[in-house]
């Protein structure tokens, strides 16, 4: 992928229309989709369902890992459910 700037996030993956604009029918109605990483939602208190496919990924460069980036990928809240304790 080349030279990348360090702790920089450099690319999304996620539902896009054809001009690279990301398409999110509740925020056109004035609402925002609560996303967090599986970690996140675990401090929550959530847990992210067996087979959830990630609402995106955000690849971000990480000079501590071998290939020097690490992928963080996001989920909603209708892809978790509370732990069970």
């Amino acid at each position: 992928m080349g030279h990348l700037p360090q702790g920089r996030c450099f690319f999304l993956r996620g539902s896009e229309n054809g001009m690279g604009q990301r398409q999110d029918p509740q925020r056109s109605e004035g609402r925002s989709r609560e996303t967090h990483t599986w970690y996140g939602w675990k401090e929550l208190g959530y847990e992210v369902i067996h087979e959830s496919k990630a609402l995106y990924q955000a690849v971000i460069a990480d000079p501590a890992t071998k290939s020097g980036t690490r992928k963080t990928s996001y989920f909603g809240l209708s892809q978790v459910q509370p732990i069970s304790a």
